[in-house]
């Protein structure tokens, strides 16, 4: 009945000991869609995706209760002690049984039984065989009662010297199916006895050699319908089902050894979940600054970035005019744009401060489809230079910029060369940038202005003093 499989696993011993890289790639894999399964049976709403990112990530997904990450948690916490204890040799017993309930059920104080309408609260003790009685519906709507809860003890006591006669006389996977048909029809727990049931399952089939059976969601219901018939001693179906689970993980890994492709259909899916979860965190922390908008929405939050900066700076300057100098406020003309953005050195700014510029980016900038406003301070002394103050808006397809540079008259009548103040990285709609940030922007950046034009006084000062 098991030639087939037992080919593929001499076939895989004859690799052993395996490539630990290899194997770390074939564990993570099987965890993961274990977890997901075993899980997912047992009516926990994580989909693959959600899982595997949780696992890997150890990050949650929104909407979903954490009393089911709890389990995902929990049951690959197992996985990882039933390593342990295949690579220890240790025996099959029903202190090791309640091990795994307690890694199962970890953090765990109760569960809720019945329908929404007529629920009953249920203390859990992880570890502890149950304390009443407990019963499942089966698929054709009928009532099935599990062992009395009494008669636990004794009934676990007779499974565990039942697998000790027959562990050298049935096959592994005959072995395994039918002692897991046993230990659920006993439910020796309050909770979680499918978990544990598939957990001994696989310790059976590995502490063999085989790879572990991995019961799939979407063949839940012939999973209980082959229990079902293994009610009636009917057990073919359900030692079939384990076999056949074997030999895809068994697959696996020699596809995986071999260098050939082991991604299945599902695993796609799941790669394309966990791509979309990572998107959509990436979304909800940066995206603001990475919104692609039309050029009239563009353009129209240009206007009102440069609307805001012009009434700020007519609130910080209409009450100082003398006839010493005067602040205006004018659009930067294009060629001072030009020159502007013409010098190397703006880029290497926006680098310093980690403003990544696409070449596409790059592209529009040297275009200049570039906004701005430019304030002006008009010198009627020779110890105040003529100075300018320009903000630049820089709108790339995701993001736009505020820069402020300031240019200082020189005492010899030219002009220094170009200075950045500083930038305002936002979104690419108004609505998206915060108003007291770019305030506080503005303030901190006129007032070096203001400083970098006192320094210049007081070189004009010391030279003609």
């Amino acid at each position: 009945m098991f030639e087939e499989l037992d080919i593929l696993k001499k076939k895989l011993d004859n690799y052993r000991p395996i490539d630990s890289n290899k194997m770390i790639a074939i564990q993570e894999k099987l965890r993961i869609d274990w977890t997901y399964n075993s899980n997912a049976i047992e009516g926990n709403t994580l989909s693959l995706s959600e899982t595997a990112f949780f696992l890997r990530e150890g990050l949650t997904s929104k909407g979903k209760p954490l009393s089911e990450y709890l389990e995902a948690k929990n049951h690959a916490e197992a996985i990882d002690y039933l390593d342990e204890i295949v690579k220890g040799k240790r025996p099959l017993t029903e202190g090791l049984i309640k091990e795994y309930h307690t890694l199962i059920m970890k953090d765990t104080k109760y569960i809720w039984i019945g329908h929404s309408n007529n629920r009953v609260k249920k203390k859990i003790e992880p570890g502890k065989y149950k304390y009443d009685n407990n019963h499942v519906i089966k698929l054709d709507g009928t009532i099935h009662y599990f062992c009395d809860y009494l008669q636990v003890p004794g009934e676990m006591e007779k499974l565990i010297k039942w697998y000790n006669e027959n562990k050298d006389k049935l096959h592994p996977v005959e072995l395994s199916a039918v002692f897991h048909h046993k230990f659920v029809a006993i439910h020796p727990f309050t909770d979680g006895n499918g978990r544990v049931g598939r957990l001994i399952l696989n310790t059976i089939l590995m502490q063999e050699g085989y790879t572990p059976a991995i019961i799939k969601m979407e063949d839940h219901q012939e999973y209980y319908q082959a229990l079902d018939e293994a009610d009636r001693e009917e057990h073919t179906h359900f030692i079939e089902m384990v076999e056949r689970e074997v030999t895809n993980t068994m697959t696996l890994m020699l596809n995986v050894i071999e260098g050939k492709e082991a991604f299945s259909k599902e695993d796609l899916k799941r790669r394309l979940g966990i791509f979309e979860e990572k998107i959509e965190k990436l979304d909800r922390d940066i995206g603001i600054v990475s919104k692609e908008v039309d050029e009239e929405k563009r353009k129209y939050s240009e206007e009102q970035i440069c609307q805001f900066l012009e009434t700020l700076t007519k609130e910080a300057i209409e009450e100082h005019k003398s006839e010493m100098m005067e602040f205006r406020i004018e659009k930067p003309s294009l060629s001072n744009l030009e020159f502007i953005f013409q010098n190397s050195y703006i880029k290497i700014y926006l680098e310093n401060k980690n403003i990544i510029i696409s070449s596409e980016d790059a592209r529009i900038i040297n275009k200049m489809i570039i906004n701005g406003l430019q304030i002006k301070l008009i010198s009627r002394r020779k110890y105040i230079p003529n100075s300018t103050l320009t903000f630049a808006i820089i709108s790339t397809r995701f993001t736009m910029i505020a820069i402020s540079i300031s240019k200082l008259e020189q005492d010899t009548d030219a002009f220094d060369k170009p200075r950045v103040i500083d930038s305002i990285q936002g979104g690419a709609l108004w609505e998206d940038w915060d108003k007291r940030d770019l305030e506080d922007f503005f303030v901190e950046v006129f007032n070096e202005f203001l400083k970098q034009i006192e320094l210049e006084i007081e070189k004009r000062r010391i030279a003609t003093s």
